[in-house]
């Protein structure tokens, strides 16, 4: 009994618990239920309002297109409502001006139906300047249209000028635009709207070059094209500096790289700046000199240096910024002026090395002794060579080659006016300017002449050195290669002897001084011995100087090499070909091996068929 009263007992609490969960779970239905049916409502309801808004805004909208549309839908009488045609086309114009965004279609037929109909009166002059602006973003070349009215309307009314503002929105419209006629026709109108001589030239002064600064911006190279022709017609006119001044260093900046030329209008708008006392940001002259990079049209370059010269003299040694240029770059311009023969604009680098006190480089030596020598001011260009030297400058051989070049080309008494001119003067007699004269006298086959020069250096106690005794040997070269011609099969035994006697005494001579033979002295020996027929001895001189250590060119085995093959000795020519690597000039030549390859071929099929034809004759 007591068991069975514990088990009902506790199935009781568990129906009473489940009873409970159930409650307690339909309570939180109900609960969410109520929730989501608040949400659905306020969902209906902001729904509804929307719905509302927009019909409500439909409704206007399509009110405002009968508005604007009812010229179009209905007959105008002027007896309607009391309203005149015109006054009826005004008001359309001031409803469509004032939606902001109205279409630039909608303006265009407005304003065509006024012109169609003969009410371009119905417009009044601030329409007409709304018109502008609105067209000039989307149809710049309507909006030029209006303006033109517009400006006879003023005139017609009391003679007043249009605002410069409105040529400007044009002026910004220009940059969409791709239509150089509509640019001729602009500039051509401005022109004759605003002629020279009357007060309205101002028009010109200020929004031509606005025009061509913003046709700078184009992408097109043609609109960019009638920028510059707009520039050089401000140019032309000399328009003045101080109203467009801004305008004017914005255009300097705009000089593309590499893309100037003296045809261009920079370089002349930077000269007018200048001349009219005007200093423009150093930054943006920097940026305009490098639009004529690599400076080989050297006319605009020079007057470019010209007007920097100008400012920098005048800027005051305690000023912030000044218009100092690069040495890298003056170099540049010095090296394009010698390729240009422009020797004013090189004389003009020097002045603005003492201007910015910098010492002159080895480059730039070597570019004014050459402009001298091409513009044939042999005296400059060898006084320069001294300079060089007391500088602590060595010239190099390549210089004093393309000097003595220079001097003995052509002319014979230029060069003996050289030798005249250093043996007079004692500041221009030194060992650079004898070796000139050395090398000079050699090209010109004047051998003689050339060791008097050496013996006139020792006779004044100058000291020769490597370059000397080279240009001693290469011109004796020269003069044998005159005497030793190939077709020349026996030569006279007393030419040969002259010039192993002259080597002899170039390499005792040189001997004496303690010098010890260079490259280029081994180039010329072998090449002179070759010239006189003495292959063999040339290769020992190759030898002996591939044993001191001395390099030895690929031209001197090349030169080699083919004497050795046409005496036959192949196996030689085969051994110096080998000694490249030894030499110091790395693998052998491709098309030396090749060569040497196929001459020796056709040498031996040569031999073997003259020693076949000689045996056939003695069996004959």
């Amino acid at each position: 009994a007591a068991a069975a009263t514990t088990t009902a007992t506790a199935t009781t609490a568990s129906q009473e618990n489940q009873l409970r969960r159930q409650i307690f779970a339909e309570i939180v239905v109900r609960q969410r239920c109520r929730q989501l049916g608040r949400f659905v409502l306020q969902r209906r309801r902001f729904l509804h309002a929307s719905a509302q808004q927009q019909q409500q805004q439909q409704q206007q909208h399509q009110h405002s297109l009968e508005q604007r549309t009812v010229a179009d839908t209905k007959p105008l009488h002027p007896e309607d409502n009391g309203e005149t045609e015109q006054n009826r086309l005004h008001r359309e114009i001031e409803i469509a001006l004032g939606n902001k965004n109205v279409k630039p279609e909608t303006l265009i037929a407005l304003f065509e139906k006024a012109k169609s109909t003969n009410n371009l009166n119905a417009i009044d002059d601030v329409q007409l300047s709304k018109m502008v602006f609105f067209l000039s973003r989307n149809n710049t070349r309507y909006a030029f249209e209006v303006l033109k009215v517009l400006e006879s309307s003023l005139a017609e009314k009391n003679g007043k000028l249009v605002s410069a503002i409105l040529y400007r929105y044009i002026r910004n419209g220009l940059v969409k635009a791709n239509s150089p006629e509509l640019i001729d026709e602009l500039t051509n109108h401005i022109k004759e709207t605003y002629p020279e001589g009357s007060k309205s030239v101002i028009y010109q002064q200020i929004i031509l070059p606005e025009i061509s600064l913003e046709l700078l911006k184009h992408k097109n190279p043609t609109m960019k094209a009638c920028a510059t022709s707009i520039m050089d017609y401000v140019l032309e006119k000399r328009f003045p500096v101080d109203l467009n001044s801004d305008v004017y260093e914005a255009f300097l900046e705009r000089a593309e790289l590499g893309k100037c030329d003296r045809d261009s209008p920079f370089h002349r708008l930077f000269t007018e700046l200048v001349t009219n006392g005007y200093r423009p940001d150093p930054s943006r002259i920097m940026k305009l000199l490098t639009g004529y990079y690599p400076f080989t049209d050297t006319q605009p370059i020079q007057e470019i240096l010209t007007s920097i010269h100008k400012l920098q003299s005048e800027t005051p040694q305690s000023a912030l910024t000044d218009y100092k240029l690069d040495l890298g770059t003056l170099e540049a311009i010095s090296t394009a002026a010698v390729q240009e023969k422009n020797l004013d604009l090189n004389l003009l680098v020097w002045d603005l090395l003492d201007l910015y006190q910098y010492k002159p480089t080895e480059c730039l030596f070597e570019n004014v002794i050459l402009s001298c020598a091409l513009r044939k001011r042999d005296e400059n260009a060898f006084a320069a060579l001294m300079d060089m030297e007391r500088s602590g400058f060595t010239p190099s051989r390549a210089l004093l080659r393309r000097l003595a070049v220079k001097v003995s080309y052509k002319s014979h008494g230029r060069m003996v006016n050289a030798r005249n001119l250093i043996y007079d003067a004692a500041d221009l007699m030194g060992t650079p300017s004898m070796n000139v004269l050395i090398l000079g006298l050699g090209m010109r086959r004047d051998i003689q002449a050339a060791m008097e020069v050496y013996d006139h250096m020792i006779l004044n106690g100058l000291v020769a050195d490597g370059n000397t005794f080279d240009f001693l040997i290469e011109a004796l070269y020269i003069d044998a290669k005159d005497i030793f011609t190939p077709n020349e099969e026996n030569p006279r035994p007393e030419d040969e002897d002259y010039v192993i006697s002259g080597m002899g005494m170039i390499e005792k001579s040189m001997e004496a001084a303690g010098i010890e033979p260079s490259t280029h002295f081994y180039h010329e020996k072998i090449r002179l011995l070759c010239t006189i027929g003495r292959p063999e001895e040339a290769k020992i001189v190759l030898d002996e100087a591939i044993e001191k250590g001395t390099r030895i060119g690929v031209g001197s085995i090349v030169f080699l090499t083919y004497r050795l093959a046409s005496n036959g000795d192949f196996d030689a020519a085969n051994q110096v070909v080998e000694l490249c690597s030894v030499a110091g000039c790395g693998d052998p030549p491709e098309y030396l091996v090749v060569q040497l390859k196929n001459r020796e071929e056709r040498w031996r099929r040569r031999r073997r068929f003259e020693i076949n034809h000689d045996e056939d004759d003695d069996s004959e």
